[in-house]
């Protein structure tokens, strides 16, 4: 299930401080209750509405670069992964 995006989050939250239920407020949002009451503790445990931040390294190429990426991986299906990304700019290594 995606993640609910900032927006409504703080809306949740809202409803959630201004008396709503979590089973009403997860229905509003069309999300589970588990999702509503961890936001909830979130919230009330560290007072913001964002995520905890998640391990690995940032992204490095564009989008634009990623769509370039697959169209050539379409054309030629054979060739290695590094061999493109040795030609992209903003790739590591």
């Amino acid at each position: 299930m995606p993640r609910l995006p900032k927006h409504e989050r703080s809306e949740a939250v809202g409803m959630l401080r201004a008396g709503g239920g979590v089973t009403d407020v997860a229905r509003q949002f069309y999300c589970a209750r588990s999702t509503v009451n961890r936001l909830r503790e979130r919230y009330d445990v560290t007072g913001s509405i964002k995520g905890r931040p998640r391990p690995g390294q940032p992204m490095v190429t564009t989008p634009r670069q990623d769509a370039n990426l697959r169209r050539v991986h379409k054309r030629y299906r054979f060739r290695s992964s590094t061999h493109s990304a040795k030609q992209t700019i903003g790739i590591r290594g």
